[in-house]
Formats: structure tokens, sequence, C-alpha cells
């Protein structure tokens, strides 16, 4: 496999203006270089809101899978995360932010928001452009998991994370750290091929609760094809 890759470049899936969800924002957040074979590439999907709205919820039903998949395992430092909010020591984000693979909701231990580096106003020291994705937080918001252990983002190796009856949380929403307001809802560090399949449940400007999902809408749900889609190959 071979990627002609920039790091920290942003590849937006899809769009649908006017709905809460206006796309995914997957950041190619770090490259290890391999002399022979795939470069181990550090991903980052963000959930792209349109203004005002809130994500509360990453789920899989049984009428909705969630799944998120790569050719290869996904790799880890050990010890290894489930959650990315479970980062407690500033000094452990600093070390290890490029090597885990964690899910999350804006999160990045209790002290960071996850931002794409192009947004990242406060700067940092640990990437090359002067940008480390994250900026302090003001308010913790605790990532809260419904029948959702992935364990290949722990000890066991593996390359896919799916439920048809679980997800993650944040009580009440949370919104992205900067105006574009895109929130941070995984990392996934693999030398593979990367493809999602997302349902996501929004609270609207008014309070009221949206559903959007990847295939089979149903009533009072809100079809959004984007949240299902793999990255395409660039090549050089």
């Amino acid at each position: 496999m071979n990627w002609h890759i920039v790091p920290f470049a942003l590849l937006l899936s899809g769009s649908a203006l006017g709905q809460g969800v206006e796309g995914v924002i997957v950041e190619r957040y770090h490259v290890d270089k391999v002399p022979e074979g795939a470069d181990t590439v550090t991903y980052r999907l963000f959930a792209d809101l349109a203004e005002g709205y809130q994500l509360q919820l990453v789920y899989g039903d049984a009428t909705h899978d969630l799944r998120i998949a790569s050719t290869a395992n996904f790799l880890n430092t050990l010890p290894s995360l489930f959650y990315g909010d479970d980062l407690k020591d500033s000094a452990l984000v600093t070390k290890f932010i490029h090597k885990d693979s964690w899910l999350t909701l804006g999160m990045i231990g209790n002290a960071h928001w996850g931002v794409p580096c192009s947004m990242d106003t406060d700067g940092g020291v640990d990437a090359p452009n002067g940008s480390d994705g994250m900026m302090t937080a003001t308010t913790v918001r605790d990532v809260i998991e419904f029948n959702l252990r992935p364990g290949y983002l722990g000890e066991i190796t593996g390359r896919i994370i799916e439920t048809n009856n679980g997800g993650w949380a944040v009580l009440g929403g949370i919104k992205g750290a900067t105006t574009h307001n895109a929130v941070l809802i995984a990392q996934l560090r693999t030398c593979g091929d990367l493809s999602y399949e997302l349902n996501m449940q929004l609270s609207a400007p008014d309070g009221s609760i949206e559903k959007y999902v990847a295939k089979n809408a149903r009533e009072g749900e809100i079809l959004a094809p984007f949240l299902c889609t793999g990255l395409r190959r660039i090549q050089p």
C-alpha cells in the first residue's frame, strides 16, 4: 500500500448543509514513516457539526450497526486505553499522544479538548508545525460508555470495533472547542485502510433531539450517507 501523505491534512467526507452533522473530518494526525512497507498513520475522526449543535451520543442499535475498521490491526502503547478522557496525566498525554487508539467525545485527558491541527489556536510544541491538536479545556466532560468496551483498543490485537447495542456519550452533549464546532470522536493508529459506519444523536439549538444514521433511516431519523465510508487512497 502506497500513500501520498501530507501530515495533518484534512479529508472531509460528505456534506449535508442545513443538517446538524455537516460531515466527518478525517485528519492524518501523525505519520511514522516506514522504509519498506506501509507507513503507520494516526488518524483522528471529528464530527463536523452545524452552529449551535451539540453531540450527545455515537451509537449502534438493532437497526443501525456502528463499525470502525481497518485492514490492519489498531496499534497502541501499553498499558493502553479504551477512552481518551482517561488520559489523566498531562505528561502522559504529551508522551503518547500520537501512539494510541481510543474513542472519545471531545476530550483528550482531563484537561484538553481535541481539535484539528489547522484549528488549534493555542499551538503546542508536540508537532512539526507548532500545533499539537489540543486546546486547554475550560470545563471537564466525562465520556460515558454504554455496553461498549472496545477490546481491540486495549491489549488484545484486532482491527474492528463494532456494536449493535452500545455506544459512547457525554451527558447533555458537547460542542467543538472552536467556532467551527468539530468534535473529536476517535483516534486510531494503524498501517491499514480505515473505514467507518457511524450513527449520532445530537442536541439542536432549540433543545430538540436529532438522530443521524448512516443507513436504513426510520421515521424520526435523518439519513446521512457520509457517515458510512472509507478512506480513499491518495496516489503520489
